[in-house]
């Protein structure tokens, strides 16, 4: 298991996961149901784009707290929720709270979806994912995930984009943090991996996905792929 997976959400009180999440200004209000109001909107954004209907499955990559998981589980079927680690297991609970048609899985090795048949699966996403990851876990995800996924398939990805960098007070903090961790090591919570949008669409062409949707906007893209 990486340091990232031991790491991620580990940090006690609860207060503290909720600030790893990301996207949410839970500093300001210290209100889990405000930042499940602030998530809505991409999961919204996510679901125009991937037109969810009620007979579908889906894979939820990186689940965390389980936030989009319910969202989508109101739209389809089936939804696998997929995560590295327990240490969200609480919040998850109190976020999900036994949706009838959500499956959990966590591994922090691969395959991730072994449990999950082959050619199964009609939509995937993964939100804030991909930036704590290096481009051999891409690749690996993209493998595994071209498998899963029924001709036709789509895949919503979004990540920080090293193509259309600023090198602002942002990525300064991240700098900051990642060189007072000491020792080299997999990119922990406190920073980004950043990626070129051309590896992704690369990738995904590797394995008959190809890119039907993609936007930049400073220095943040997101694709939908499709499986051939």
């Amino acid at each position: 298991m990486s340091e990232s997976s031991r790491n991620w959400g580990a940090v006690t009180p609860i207060e503290r996961k909720l600030q790893q999440i990301g996207n949410n200004s839970y500093d300001d209000h210290h209100d889990l149901r405000k930042v499940i109001d602030e998530k809505i909107p991409l999961a919204n954004k996510i679901n125009n784009l991937l037109k969810v209907t009620k007979d579908e499955t889906g894979i939820d990559i990186g689940c965390v707290i389980g936030i989009h998981a319910v969202y989508f589980a109101n739209l389809c079927k089936n939804l696998y929720a997929i995560d590295i680690t327990d240490n969200f297991l609480d919040l998850y609970n109190e976020v999900v709270q036994n949706v009838p048609n959500i499956t959990r899985m966590v591994s922090a090795n691969f395959p991730m979806f072994a449990r999950i048949p082959d050619e199964s699966i009609d939509f995937a996403y993964s939100s804030a994912v991909f930036c704590h990851l290096n481009v051999y876990d891409t690749y690996l995800y993209f493998e595994e995930l071209s498998t899963k996924l029924k001709p036709g398939g789509r895949y919503y990805v979004n990540f920080q984009n090293s193509d259309h960098l600023d090198f602002g007070d942002s990525f300064t903090v991240f700098i900051s943090n990642y060189k007072n961790g000491g020792t080299m090591r997999p990119i922990p919570v406190t920073g980004l991996q950043l990626h070129g949008h051309g590896y992704f669409i690369a990738v995904g062409r590797k394995f008959a996905m190809d890119v039907i949707y993609e936007a930049i906007n400073n220095g943040y893209s997101e694709m939908v792929l499709v499986r051939r």
